[in-house]
């Protein structure tokens, strides 16, 4: 007891004299000291923790931000504490969390934001020990053999986790912050992308720019499409969440997965007109933005022809009835995915036939031969997502339509209907899978 009462006095008289008599504290313990605290990391001592105080061994505090350059500090109660940490931007994060969890990552929980940033940060995370603080600059090497990503006027989360310092296993503290860096202003630096041709492989562009140019974000599809996107989410949102970051060189060099072919060419998946938009980013942070429409001429196709006589949606069930003509298909299917996977597949470089007629859709070849019609009817999805609904068909010579409707099981939801996407038998099926970070935008 007495041993007590002397630690509490003297705990107390050092917080009394705020510490300023030495520029260290010790905790002893027999012999030994078991923790020292520099006196001006100390504010001052307690054997209760007052309410708002954490208690973890880790923290992070966001700095400063500029153009594309970032910030932040992980403070640890010990020179031994080890932390995985890194930056995700709110695209990221709000992207994973609608297509997961069904909401906006501002509406989340913060149980749900924590689950989201943790399965987020392992791709983009660095190892850390004790207390630093780091800087990072866009297209600055980071130390791995990658460069570091820091765009204009993007929220991110500077994240911190705490891991064993041996394996490198997470622990239990995770915690983060918000930081954004600043809006960019007009590149005084030269860039420009023009059409080249329509080929074999699809549309093909040039881009060209000034060394200044550190990267050139993309974003392609059919202009009706993304016309809806720019007036729904804004240029920054589209970018942010759907455009790819390529540099100038491998714009313009070959592909890695299929050498002579140009990574400067997007595919057409059917005649329409098609809009490539462009975003350069300087050495400082500043960009140009550059959009080129091009009308694609497609090929003469002629497949199947699909109607929907009728359909109807709620109460945890969807139902759609239609009819495929001539009824004499070599094949027909139906397949019910989330609109997500849908476009994500379709990002992947795979045609809409290619996904309709997928083993997880459902062989409907036998009563279409027979009845020329079928009903589609299940409540086997999730009611929180948009999903797709993709009727495909395929006659005799090869030709297929695909024909697409999305839908959600809220009531004041409308369906979406698709133009049916006609093709012919397939040529080069294989250079299509080329273009997965070419993403082709459709609604999501």
């Amino acid at each position: 007891m007495k041993k007590n009462i002397l630690m509490a006095a003297a705990v107390g008289l050092a917080a009394t004299f705020q510490l300023s008599a030495q520029d260290t504290m010790y905790l002893v313990k027999g012999d030994r000291v078991v923790g020292k605290y520099n006196v001006e990391d100390v504010e001052y001592v307690t054997f209760n923790l007052p309410d708002g105080v954490h208690d973890e061994n880790l923290w992070i505090t966001a700095n400063n931000a500029g153009k594309n350059t970032l910030s932040y500090s992980v403070g640890t109660t010990s020179d031994n504490v080890a932390y995985a940490h890194g930056i995700i931007s709110y695209y990221q994060a709000n992207l994973i969390a609608m297509g997961e969890i069904g909401d906006s990552f501002d509406n989340l929980s913060d149980e749900d934001k924590v689950a989201v940033l943790q399965a987020l940060i392992p791709y983009d995370a660095y190892f850390g020990k004790g207390t630093q603080t780091y800087n990072m600059t866009h297209g600055a090497a980071d130390g791995t053999g990658s460069k570091f990503t820091v765009l204009p006027n993007t929220l991110y989360y500077a994240c911190a986790w705490e891991v064993d310092p041996t394996t490198q296993e997470p622990m239990d503290t995770f915690t983060f912050s918000e930081i954004k860096t600043q809006a960019p202003g007009q590149s005084s630096y030269n860039f420009d992308v023009t059409f080249v041709e329509q080929n074999e492989y699809g549309l093909q562009y040039k881009f060209e720019g000034d060394p200044e140019i550190v990267n050139v974000y993309t974003f392609y599809g059919l202009k009706e499409n993304l016309d809806i996107f720019n007036q729904m989410y804004g240029l920054d949102f589209t970018f942010g969440t759907w455009g790819a970051l390529y540099t100038l060189d491998l714009l313009n060099g070959e592909g890695e997965l299929y050498p002579g072919v140009s990574n400067s060419i997007w595919p057409v998946y059917d005649a329409g007109e098609y809009s490539l938009y462009a975003r350069a980013i300087d050495v400082n942070g500043d960009i140009i933005d550059r959009v080129v429409t091009i009308e694609a001429v497609g090929e003469e196709k002629e497949g199947p022809q699909i109607n929907i006589f009728s359909k109807s949606k709620g109460n945890g069930s969807v139902s759609v009835n239609f009819e495929i003509t001539p009824s004499n298909v070599e094949e027909a299917y139906v397949r019910l995915m989330t609109e997500n996977d849908c476009d994500d597949k379709l990002n992947d470089g795979y045609t809409l036939w290619e996904i309709a007629a997928n083993s997880a859709a459902l062989d409907v070849t036998s009563e279409i031969n027979k009845w020329g019609e079928y009903t589609f009817t299940t409540s086997d999805f999730d009611k929180d997502q948009w999903q797709s609904i993709l009727i495909g068909a395929k006659d005799e010579d090869g030709n297929t339509t695909v024909l697409r409707l999305s839908f959600n099981d809220y009531e004041d939801t409308e369906w979406a209907e698709f133009k049916p996407v006609a093709g012919a038998p397939a040529k080069k099926a294989a250079v299509a899978k080329k273009f997965t970070d070419s993403p082709v935008i459709s609604r999501k």
